[in-house]
């Protein structure tokens, strides 16, 4: 089974997610908050070309009616990561847009292993760390929409991947 037909499947699953204490060794948090010229919908499609600009980083869904973009990313050794951006208007502080990104690894073996999604569901108990690499695909993420954007980004990590060498 090659990379790409599993991708799909790891996607779908994302066994790594499954237990909360063990995906916070793996998995980094972090919310955004837009200038205030942006709307909703605009916030959305520039994300969206952010991540379509990196070779490595799949769409799964854009949803705008719900507010929602799933995209996937692969690392150089083919594991894929998943980052969840929900996005909402910030009605108390004037209406400004925020969104609230996880990302988080999908699977203990990378998907160049044959049934890695299979195996990976099996060993979903087994605690790993991302040494950082959610935290850095977050922010390569950040920078490259607010350049589409033309400004700044308000960016607050939430939770620090346990494994993130650069946490406080």
């Amino acid at each position: 089974m090659c990379v790409s037909s599993q991708t799909g499947i790891q996607s779908k699953f994302r066994p790594a997610s499954w237990i909360p204490g063990i995906r916070n060794v793996h998995s980094e948090e972090v919310e955004w908050a837009f200038p205030t010229s942006i709307s909703k919908e605009q916030a959305m499609d520039q994300v969206s070309t952010a991540a379509t600009s990196f070779d490595n980083f799949i769409i799964r869904l854009a949803d705008k009616e719900s507010g929602r973009i799933i995209i996937d990313t692969l690392t150089k050794a083919k594991w894929m990561d998943q980052i969840i951006i929900k996005f909402e208007e910030d009605i108390v502080n004037g209406g400004v847009i925020k969104a609230k990104l996880e990302c988080c690894a999908t699977g203990f073996l990378p998907l160049v292993v044959p049934l890695a999604p299979a195996f990976n569901a099996i060993l979903c108990f087994i605690p790993f760390g991302d040494n950082g690499n959610c935290g850095r695909t977050l922010r390569l993420l950040e920078k490259k929409t607010s350049e589409l954007l033309n400004g700044k980004i308000e960016s607050t990590t939430t939770r620090y991947s346990l494994s993130n060498p650069r946490k406080p």
